[in-house]
């Protein structure tokens, strides 16, 4: 059965036959993409603000006759895959769906839902709303009395009663619910034993002309050769200058061959262990032409041909449906024309600095001049305006919602969003990158193109080959529970359609003290391949297949409310004022959007100053705090990454809880930012979340609900729905059934799988 949008809603709504339940539990807690899905479907269905289509409307998914034939299963095959693409593109229309699918499941699985009502619960129907409608004329009050409806209103004085033509229309809302309900649970009956809703069997079908949906799918771009693969990158690097570095990557996406991704953050995947291997030096090229033959990076074996060790994208079957997880093809994404500016005297020769999204962070040096005004606080650092020279020495943060570009000579670097990274010079003038933490996608466009890297271990010189795009990747993991300072850091540099040249270097550009093993001095990556260090063992690195690379040709699309509040935050720290005060003031005042607050105080984060984050995380409603989703994000960006980065940032974040935590729970509140480590659970950790999930603290139940969706499946938290901002009443079902998990043991993280 193949994961689409309706056998997903059939799930969430325990539809299906109990073997194709689990089966497509499974799909969805194997899938990085559904469960994000599966969230936003809760999130949408149960947010009271969202605004509903109109029961006039017309268009594919905005007329309810095509929104009945698509819960009907009768939508033509033509049509079915742009109606769940408007669906999986509109909140409002996916709560459409999603709701209607869900009042209909409960009405099949009741048949009495549907009899037509006696006249007895007639009567009680219309004592009940006797007792609760106004009526202020006597002729009505006596026409219902006349029917047996005793108007609880003695002693008051009487209410006014709906006019006639209310109980009309309500009538006539209940004959069609009623049919509705009825051509519904006559598809279950047909559509065959040991399942209630099926989905339409494949079809092949032309693929949809329509552009790609605005959340979900990275930015299309001129035909290019299939991408083969990127590393899942470390998240963080740590800092060598820095009290400890630093980090929470940008999302990456997931690319399977065709069709629409439909979300975006999918797990950091551990980098294989390299090989023991003894070095072994090989002539066999996949790379662009170079002017000596080198040999490959692969210092074990000669690497295979990229035909072979590529891995192979599983392909999903065409069909009328649209698949959870597809993207369609890449192209080259246009490039905004630079102006060239004289370079400053210091700086690195020749540079120019471009954006796309351009909010980007850097540290400027003190004004020396009397009374001149900084702009930066006491984080001290500012915004580097687009089109400002690089100085000899760059320390730039890129906070989320932007992806600028820097050039350097012949180089472009697009820095992703939520990346740290330093530009330097060797010795030679060879400019020099340093990532911190994040992603970078880099490319030149002269073939003679160099630039030294510098990405956790891992420590050289392309020297050729950059005229087709690279990617480096750093991440930083952390266990749940683990101390800061237990981090794991993991580094990465991937090639996508041609290989590149790689010499190993001192962090300087001099000649290397010593080595890495598993990987050659001097020799080729080849097409589809990336070089994988892991912190756990230091000395050495593995040349291995890429993975999920498409973000490198082309870069993702950022969300559009995201990118507005990156624009206007540039627009405010682009007038002068002081960057840390104008920041808090964003972040604090209560008048602003939403997402402007939430990047405000995440870019705050991302310089070192928790209050701001710690504060709207704490913040007891929607109205001084965030919604759901924008919490999710928000405390996601920013709260793992200040646990990875070291022992002070740590500290920091603790204290701002401690201040800022309701009821005094500050300590309790970051341990469970912290989360919980397998012993804690066992010693009884899993009981105490399951009490928070009831604590009268909102910051308390959202953390507490964070932690054990992280430690059940995905299928199990999705089937105990639960939203902390429930009232006690709404929660306590929810809440009992959390109890009966914990009661048969199961609030544990399942065993890893074998290797």
């Amino acid at each position: 059965m193949r994961l689409t949008l309706r056998t997903l809603l059939a799930w969430l709504d325990s539809l299906l036959s109990p073997q194709d339940q689990q089966a497509l539990a499974d799909k969805v807690a194997a899938s990085p993409v559904a469960p994000t899905l599966v969230r936003r479907i809760q999130d949408v269905v149960e947010n009271a603000a969202l605004g509903a289509l109109r029961i006039d409307a017309r268009g594919l998914a905005d007329d309810a006759n095509s929104v009945a034939e698509y819960l009907d299963n009768c939508l033509p095959a033509g049509r079915l895959e742009e109606f769940e693409r408007i669906c999986i593109e509109s909140d409002v229309h996916l709560a459409e769906v999603a709701a209607c699918h869900g009042v209909l499941a409960e009405m099949s699985r009741d048949p009495a839902a549907v009899d037509a009502i006696d006249a007895a619960t007639r009567t009680r129907l219309l004592a009940a709303i006797g007792d609760h409608v106004a009526a202020d004329s006597p002729a009505v009050i006596a026409a219902a009395t006349s029917r047996g409806v005793r108007p609880s209103s003695a002693g008051r004085k009487p209410a006014r009663r709906a006019p006639v033509g209310a109980w009309i229309s309500a009538g006539v809302a209940l004959v069609l619910l009623v049919g509705l309900a009825s051509v519904f649970v006559r598809a279950l009956v047909t559509s065959g034993p040991g399942r209630r809703v099926a989905a339409n069997q494949p079809v092949p079908v032309p693929k949809p002309a329509a552009p790609v949906p605005k959340v979900v799918a990275p930015q299309a771009a001129a035909p290019a050769p299939p991408p083969t693969g990127e590393p899942r990158a470390p998240e963080d690097s740590v800092p060598q200058a820095e009290e400890n570095a630093p980090s929470n990557p940008a999302a990456i996406p997931v690319v399977p061959p065709d069709g629409v991704a439909v979300v975006v953050a999918p797990p950091v995947q551990p980098v294989e262990p390299p090989p023991p291997a003894a070095r072994v030096e090989t002539t066999e090229t996949n790379s662009e032409p170079t002017a000596a033959v080198s040999p490959t990076l692969s210092a074990a074996t000669p690497a295979p041909t990229v035909e072979s060790d590529r891995p192979v994208q599983p392909s999903v079957p065409q069909g009328d449906a649209l698949a959870i997880a597809a993207l369609p093809p890449v192209a080259e994404p246009s490039r905004q024309p630079r102006e060239e500016r004289p370079a400053a005297a210091g700086a690195i020769e020749p540079q120019a600095l471009v954006t796309n999204n351009g909010l980007l962070l850097h540290r400027p040096p003190v004004a020396a001049a009397a009374g001149a005004v900084p702009v930066h606080g006491a984080s001290g650092w500012a915004l580097l305006p687009p089109g400002a020279g690089l100085a000899a020495r760059e320390d730039l943060i890129v906070p989320p919602g932007s992806q600028p570009e820097i050039t350097v000579g012949s180089v472009t670097i697009r820095l992703e969003p939520a990346t740290r990274a330093t530009m330097t010079q060797d010795g030679d003038g060879t400019p020099r990158l340093e990532l911190v933490f994040g992603r970078v996608a880099i490319r030149s466009a002269a073939a003679g193109g160099r630039l030294g890297l510098t990405a956790g271990g891992l420590s050289g010189v392309i020297v050729d080959g950059l005229r087709n795009p690279i990617g480096v990747a750093v991440v930083l993991d952390r266990e749940p529970g683990a101390e800061p300072g237990s981090s794991r850091l993991r580094a990465a540099i991937c090639t996508t359609t041609a290989g590149i040249r790689w010499k190993q270097t001192q962090l300087d550009g001099g000649e290397p003290d010593a080595l890495l093993e598993g990987i050659a001095a001097d020799g080729l990556l080849e097409a589809g391949r990336r070089i994988a260090w892991d912190s756990r063992v230091p000395d050495s690195a593995t040349v291995l297949p890429g993975r999920d690379l498409d973000w490198i040709a082309a870069p993702a699309r950022i969300d559009r409310i995201d990118a507005f509040a990156a624009a206007a935050l540039q627009a405010r720290l682009a007038e002068g004022r002081p960057f840390d005060k104008t920041l808090r003031d964003i972040a604090s005042d209560r008048r602003e959007r939403e997402e402007n607050r939430a990047l405000a105080a995440a870019t705050l984060a991302l310089v070192g100053e928790y209050d701001a984050v710690v504060h709207l995380l704490c913040a007891e409603s929607a109205a001084s705090g965030l919604r759901a989703g924008r919490w999710r994000s928000l405390e996601q960006a920013t709260v793992p990454l200040a646990l990875a980065r070291g022992v002070n940032a740590a500290q920091r974040l603790e204290r701002s809880f401690e201040e800022h935590a309701p009821g005094g729970r500050g300590r309790e509140l970051f341990s469970l930012a912290r989360g919980l480590s397998d012993e804690e659970l066992a010693a009884g950790g899993d009981a105490r979340l399951v009490d928070d999930l009831d604590a009268p603290e909102l910051s308390v139940r959202r953390y507490a609900h964070r932690n054990l969706t992280a430690i059940v499946t995905a299928a199990e938290s999705a089937r105990l729905r639960y939203d902390p901002e429930w009232s006690a009443e709404l929660r306590r079902d929810a809440v009992a059934a959390w109890r009966q998990q914990l009661a048969m043991g199961r609030i544990r993280r399942p065993a890893p799988a074998a290797p």
